[in-house]
């Protein structure tokens, strides 16, 4: 902290066009169980800055979109999606939003993971989990507030905290795998596919096999027949769907959907059109 110690002044700034949804131990009782102060969503816009000279709690700051600036090794630094910003109790930190910025948060009591000295730190991590426990728990927390419920995703947030201050090494190929779910249409191969990763075709063989119990064609070919059963649940041609998840032709979909699945294309399209 010598070259500028941050800015030796408490900042905690919420622009006016900042949205936030926020869980409370007063509201959420398994928060309290689960050494969890506060926790939510922010989606900033504009002016978002937050200076803390002696914090009282550990916290976990998830990028979900768009980009930050954190205080870390003695400098400000970018955070991206896929970043997560780890600071402990008692030791300085501070962030701020680059335009626009979605961040999930957690606050833990100061003694929530006593193994975890040193930092602030920026980790990697896959950002899903945490938006999808984080608006699960603020859902539920919103409306029904059904005790179970609520257990359930605090003990979730609970354990990907856990994992993030232990430094469990994350999902190496989880960025790749978004990339495929976006573009299920093109012609991926193992090649392709290891290249996309940074990875050669025998590493990404053994890395999918580490993270899925699955080689990476496999992988491939469960998110596109998983993708394809829901277009054809809408009604949809099954030639069309096939070029939507990277078949040549509706046969060659057909012949693997069924090899898939057990049962034909057709038998859920014709399903779809008599619901419908």
């Amino acid at each position: 902290m010598a070259e500028t110690q941050i800015n030796l002044r408490e900042i905690q700034i919420i622009g006016k066009a900042t949205h936030e949804r926020i869980v409370h131990p007063a509201q959420c009782a398994p928060l309290r169980r689960h050494c969890i102060r506060l926790a939510g969503l922010s989606r900033a816009q504009g002016e978002f800055v937050f200076t803390r000279l002696r914090p009282d709690m550990l916290q976990i700051l998830v990028s979900l979109s768009g980009e930050g600036r954190v205080w870390s090794e003695g400098r400000w630094q970018p955070v991206r999606p896929g970043q997560a910003y780890v600071t402990p109790a008692h030791t300085p930190h501070a962030y701020r939003a680059q335009g626009r910025w979605e961040t999930g948060w957690c606050m833990f009591e100061p003694d929530a993971f006593p193994e975890f000295q040193g930092g602030p730190v920026i980790r990697e991590v896959n950002p899903a989990p945490w938006l999808h426990i984080l608006s699960g728990l603020c859902d539920e927390n919103a409306t029904s507030a059904d005790p179970v419920q609520l257990e359930g995703w605090t003990a979730l947030l609970q354990r990907e905290g856990a994992r993030l201050v232990a430094g469990e090494r994350p999902q190496r190929l989880w960025r790749l795998w978004s990339r495929v779910r976006d573009d299920l249409a093109a012609p991926w191969t193992l090649a392709s596919l290891a290249q996309a990763a940074g990875l050669s075709p025998e590493m990404m063989r053994l890395e999918c096999r580490r993270e899925l119990k699955l080689s990476p064609v496999a992988y491939l070919t469960h998110l596109r027949m998983r993708h394809a059963t829901a277009l054809l649940a809408t009604g949809r041609k099954v030639e069309a769907v096939a070029r939507q998840v990277g078949y040549e032709n509706a046969f060659a979909f057909s012949t693997a959907f069924r090899r898939v699945t057990g049962f034909r294309p057709s038998t859920v399209n014709k399903a779809a059109v008599r619901k419908n």
